[in-house]
């Protein structure tokens, strides 16, 4: 295996996202500390695709280690052992005399994780959503009494009364 420069070790350490480098194999030649507490079964010299198995992620990788596309992003999801959602960034190195060893660094892939933003706006959309319900059930309630007073009860004074008596009632409930 290439020996890593160490500042180049240092840093990818320091990175809080999970951040893995491959050979043109496909084959681990780091990652860093935050890839190995998202996956502890990551080894070096082990295929990539030993311990991620997303189709998507293994695909891009392919795509851009045949040199398709320098640069390729994506989003897959872990269901084992728990539910988890990642993007994904891979970017090839160009340097063809590094490359042309096999186990030299030949990409990085860069991950994020999304579960705790994913997990946020579900939260967000059910909070809208029963928000939007509260408010609907007094407003509707409060629209009825509006027409009834303006429709058929404009001129019965009973109506009226009863209409103030309930809207009275749903005040003091406040």
């Amino acid at each position: 295996m290439t020996p890593l420069p160490p500042l180049l070790l240092e840093s990818l350490d320091a990175l809080s996202d999970p951040v893995i480098l491959i050979d043109q194999r496909k084959t681990i030649i780091h990652f860093n500390k935050a890839a190995s507490e998202a996956w502890s079964a990551l080894a070096m010299g082990a295929p990539l695709s030993f311990t991620l198995r997303a189709p998507d992620l293994v695909e891009a990788i392919e795509e851009v280690l045949a040199d398709r596309m320098r640069e390729c992003e994506g989003i897959f999801s872990e269901r084992h052992p728990v539910e988890r959602d990642f993007s994904f960034r891979i970017r090839g190195f160009q340097d063809q005399e590094s490359v042309s060893t096999r186990t030299a660094p030949a990409a990085i892939v860069i991950f994020r994780d999304l579960t705790e933003a994913r997990r946020l706006e579900s939260m967000r959309v059910d909070f809208v959503a029963n928000a939007s319900h509260e408010l609907r059930t007094p407003l509707a309630s409060l629209l009825g009494f509006i027409e009834t007073l303006q429709g058929s009860a404009r001129n019965d004074s009973q109506a009226q009364e009863r209409s103030e008596e309930h809207t009275s009632e749903l005040q003091s409930r406040q």
